[in-house]
């Protein structure tokens, strides 16, 4: 591969750099997809957090492009500004984007301040997600235009290769959303996906200094050095790495309005609930799937929920007149038959279907339910 010469500078040949442009698109709709997952996880899906990280995203990259054009001539060396800037992503999303705790803790820091009305909320969640977005957004909106310095000669091929690097810089992108939302996170969860996007963070970084040297040797077996100490530090392929709440940790943030029982006199939004036991974690189509044992005011239930939102417990089960139990008896009740064949259309927590089972008038029971982990 021929280097490109830029005044005095050698950087990458044309078509290294074409790749470089690709796997910059790839890993930048990578991780915000990964983002958007995580807030959604919080803040629940919905068109405004969607929105918000849309636009954050876009304007992140946007004033990174801005920036870097306002202080190119600054910048001497392209090559190991573009080393600086892979470093600096990877490290952002090793540490920030796996600390799952930061987002709930940010909120409540500032939940004091806004309040719980609808309006002062969205703003809340608006700047968690701006503080959270901007650092690493910017950086990976410097590269593009870094990558079209590297990339001219002579004035007269600006339009053909701009041209070029945009078009494989977003075919990247479009690969990039595809595989992190159709295979990585459904199959192998977020951290997964995080840890393959600083890999390649770390490639870009790599492919900029290629050539054939002892040199270029050598910072290939320190990065090789630097991936195996990201992948401890993240653990990408721990059997519980596909979801969102510590292995290890007794307790499990919820936002107070999911949940049955929430301690109003606190200014947390987000209450860590205390788990006394874990009965079942797994992640799904649908969201993280927890199964596990609370305590209460000296009161033990059991919860399941998906992601943040509760789902069911046992604690429900105690009130006879809303619960499964009640409106089971009373709608088989109703039949006034034998041999009934009845179909339940979700599973829930189980206590809907038990109570069918156990009715001395049913004959079968089907059982209809879209997540494949229920």
């Amino acid at each position: 591969m021929a280097n490109n010469h830029t005044g005095t500078k050698t950087y990458p040949s044309y078509n290294l750099l074409l790749i470089i442009a690709f796997l910059a698109g790839f890993v930048s709709l990578a991780y915000e997809i990964i983002a958007t997952k995580i807030l959604y996880y919080f803040f629940n899906e919905s068109t405004i957090t969607a929105s918000s990280v849309i636009s954050i995203f876009l304007f992140g990259i946007g004033l990174g492009s801005f920036i870097f054009s306002k202080f190119e001539k600054k910048i001497s060396d392209k090559k190991k500004f573009m080393l600086i800037a892979q470093l600096l992503i990877s490290l952002y999303a090793v540490f920030i984007f796996p600390n799952y705790d930061l987002v709930p803790s940010a909120f409540n820091l500032l939940y004091p301040l806004f309040g719980d009305s609808v309006k002062m909320m969205l703003v809340n969640k608006l700047i968690i997600s701006f503080f959270y977005l901007i650092f690493p957004t910017v950086l990976m909106g410097m590269v593009f235009p870094a990558i079209i310095v590297m990339s001219i000669d002579k004035i007269e091929q600006l339009p053909e290769k701009i041209g070029t690097i945009y078009a494989l810089d977003l075919f990247g992108a479009v690969l990039g959303a595809l595989v992190s939302g159709f295979f990585f996170i459904p199959f192998w969860g977020i951290k997964t996906l995080i840890f393959f996007s600083v890999l390649i963070n770390l490639l870009i970084g790599l492919l900029i200094f290629f050539q054939r040297s002892k040199k270029f040797v050598l910072m290939a077996l320190c990065f090789l050095m630097i991936s195996f100490f990201f992948y401890l530090a993240i653990n990408p392929f721990d059997s519980i790495a596909k979801i969102y709440s510590n292995k290890e940790s007794k307790g499990k943030y919820i936002p107070e309005n999911n949940l049955l029982f929430a301690d109003k006199k606190t200014s947390k939004y987000f209450q860590k609930v205390k788990i006394k036991e874990k009965i079942f974690f797994s992640h799904s189509p649908f969201g993280e799937l927890s199964v596990f044992d609370e305590v209460f005011d000296m009161e033990q239930n059991r919860y399941l929920y998906i992601d943040t939102r509760i789902q069911c417990s046992t604690a429900g089960l105690k009130q006879k007149n809303v619960s499964e139990i009640n409106f089971v008896n009373m709608s088989l009740d109703s039949m006034n038959k034998d041999n009934l064949k009845v179909l339940n259309i979700g599973l829930g927590c189980g206590f809907t279907l038990n109570e069918i089972a156990k009715y001395p008038k049913v004959q079968t029971v089907d059982v209809v339910e879209i997540n494949p982990v229920m």
